[in-house]
């Protein structure tokens, strides 16, 4: 199926797990305690859309757009957003380890106590984006892609020495 739309609602405990919906629209909806895991949902339009303690493992949104979405006490390890626009997007107490920001434009999204391990987010833009309250241990970045990041000082440490500086505290 494609080109499905869903616009201005609430779900609960709904179930998308391993659906595949390429172009979906997504508008002024909140979700709550769902599952999305390996939900196939390339090319998809996310406007004002909350997800509340939602699993989204392995949920796959590359190449889509996303504008005012909200991740709270979400599962999202091994998601993908590969070459995805995200717009003024929160996430805020979410596991996202593992998981693919390859390539996206993540200009001034904020990662408020996520844990990040392992993330991938090289060729990203991460200008403005607010990492600082977020664990990025293992984290996986380029170095263009650094302009405007906001890191902590430790976290800066921490991503200086992927690159081969050594960050010595007095």
């Amino acid at each position: 199926m494609e080109g499905i739309a869903f616009r201005s609602g609430h779900l609960n405990r709904a179930s998308f797990r391993n659906a595949s919906l390429p172009r979906l629209e997504l508008s002024d909806l909140k979700f709550l305690d769902c599952d999305l895991a390996n939900a196939k949902l390339p090319n998809a339009s996310v406007l004002r859309v909350e997800l509340t303690r939602c699993r989204l493992t392995g949920t796959c949104l590359t190449e889509s757009y996303l504008q005012d979405l909200q991740m709270n006490d979400c599962v999202g390890n091994l998601s993908q957003f590969r070459f995805s626009k995200l717009k003024s997007c929160r996430f805020h107490g979410c596991d996202l380890r593992d998981a693919d920001f390859q390539g996206a434009d993540l200009t001034n999204a904020v990662f408020s106590e996520c844990d990040l391990r392992n993330a991938e987010m090289s060729q990203a833009i991460l200008m403005g984006a607010d990492l600082t309250s977020s664990n990025i241990n293992g984290l996986r970045v380029n170095q263009e892609s650094l302009k405007g990041l906001v890191l902590e000082p430790h976290q800066a440490a921490s991503v200086a020495s992927l690159f081969g500086v050594e960050v010595r505290w007095t």
